[in-house]
């Protein structure tokens, strides 16, 4: 075995097997996800066939809750491949995850041997969260990807010749203002963040100050373009929703997404997200070590375990909480654990990857298949069949269903989520229209209805007058 690990094609072939498994075999293979995935690869398939490539547009309306990137990624996949369908969109959030992927392995291979890093790379491909979000076309995904990579180069110039340190400050800055363009503050404040935090420790601050002019000029020339035209061409409109609705209001408060988590939710959440590693991670707690920081391996994993308290602290501070929010601290987890794995057993090792390997490729798209029984699959059947035959949709009371949007083909969906008896009626006797409503909702409709077709959850509804 010893041997084995001497092979980098053998470790690249096993790498290569387990990501293409998980990660590609079946992209296309399942329907795009609610609620994440259908609005925001809507509004990229918008984009594309608009032409308009700065302003955001959700069901017709402005879109500033979030910049760019992501979008602009969604649209070159869909020109490359002539094609928009969940392949597609999914195909450049995967392909983006070899960055930190590669990253990672070159750093652990630096900084110790081929072992370490085949272990921290197969660490990340299956870890639970990682494998269920990475794959699914979000933005929490390209984040990830650009923002652990930021902070990997931050690690790297503590372990290369003083000529190469350049490249690698620079590299930290550049993929910093990309992270900013994928979703704003958290693409600036994670990176910066760990490298305030490792240059108090580790006390480098000639090092840091030395490079941050020039790489904070990279920075700004990536970063602000965009946000720059958004002010000139939308005024306080933009500066209102953008800045202060949708990064320092959330930020502070729940109120703008609806939802408050405790401050242990992230914690909670890692207990499955690192599934199956955290188990070897719990046990490793009860032998604390010690870190000599003159030591270049203790200092990588002091390096690392900066950068996930950097990142759960500022996403445990943060009013609104989703567990996708988390998503860039697993490659530095996958450090840890790669650590804890070195001296056990290789063959247990890699029965667990095996496992993973499988259940991730194979089991993980019927997870997501079982999702939409709960009442997606009956807004797919229906968007199909108002685009089949070319009619209009309106929901009364569903909240937001994007799914709607996008596989009917539609550029708006007129939601209405409140109570509106004179609106429903008007809807009832529209024609060419598809009223759709919950099931639990029809026998307390103020007004007559007849099923046009009824699903699990959801049903389409008319007047019996029409």
């Amino acid at each position: 075995m010893k041997n084995f690990f001497n092979k980098r094609d053998n470790l690249f072939l096993i790498l290569f097997i387990s990501f293409a498994i998980i990660y590609v075999m079946l992209l296309g293979a399942y329907p795009l996800l609610e609620p994440d995935e259908t609005r925001y690869v809507t509004m990229a398939r918008d984009m594309f066939t608009s032409g308009n490539y700065l302003t955001l547009y959700l069901n017709g309306e402005y879109f500033f809750e979030k910049p760019p990137l992501f979008f602009w990624l969604e649209s070159l996949s869909f020109w490359f491949f002539k094609d928009i369908s969940e392949f597609t969109a999914r195909f450049p959030v995967v392909i983006l995850s070899l960055l930190p992927l590669g990253l990672l392995f070159s750093l652990s291979e630096k900084v110790k041997n081929q072992k370490f890093a085949f272990l921290n790379s197969a660490i990340l491909l299956t870890t639970l969260e990682y494998v269920l979000i990475t794959k699914i076309a979000m933005l929490d995904s390209v984040l990830t990807s650009l923002v652990s990579s930021s902070v990997l180069c931050y690690f790297f110039t503590f372990f290369v010749s003083e000529e190469n340190k350049k490249y690698f400050w620079y590299s930290c800055y550049i993929l910093m203002g990309l992270a900013v363009l994928a979703k704003g503050i958290p693409g600036v404040v994670i990176p910066a963040g760990t490298i305030l935090a490792g240059t108090i420790i580790f006390r480098t601050y000639k090092e840091t100050l030395k490079n941050m002019p020039v790489g904070i000029v990279l920075f700004l020339i990536i970063a602000l373009p965009w946000h720059i035209i958004m002010l000139l061409k939308h005024g306080s409109h933009f500066f209102n929703e953008y800045i202060i609705k949708h990064h320092l209001m959330r930020f502070l408060g729940a109120e703008v997404i609806h939802r408050k988590e405790p401050v242990y939710f992230y914690f909670v959440t890692l207990l499955w997200g690192l599934f199956p590693w955290i188990f070897s991670l719990l046990s490793s707690l009860r032998k604390p070590r010690k870190f000599n920081l003159e030591n270049g391996y203790d200092k990588f994993l002091v390096l690392n375990i900066t950068a996930i308290l950097v990142i759960l602290v500022f996403f445990s501070c943060s009013g609104a909480k989703l567990i996708t929010y988390i998503l860039p601290v697993y490659p530095f987890f996958a450090v840890l654990i790669g650590h804890i794995w070195y001296e056990r057993s290789i063959k247990k090792f890699m029965v667990i990857v095996a496992v993973m390997t499988i259940l991730g490729g194979f089991a993980s798209p019927f997870g997501y298949k079982l999702d939409y029984s709960f009442g997606q699959n009956d807004l797919m059947q229906f968007a199909k069949m108002a685009k089949d035959n070319n009619y209009t949709i309106s929901t009364y009371k569903t909240g937001k269903k994007y799914s709607l949007l996008y596989y009917s083909g539609l550029k708006n969906v007129e939601f209405q989520t409140g109570e509106n008896p004179e609106w429903l009626r008007n809807e009832l006797c529209r024609k060419n229209n598809y009223l759709i409503v919950r099931n639990k909702e029809i026998k307390d409709l103020p007004v007559n209805t007849e099923i046009v077709k009824q699903g699990v959850k959801y049903s389409i509804i008319k007047s019996p007058e029409v």
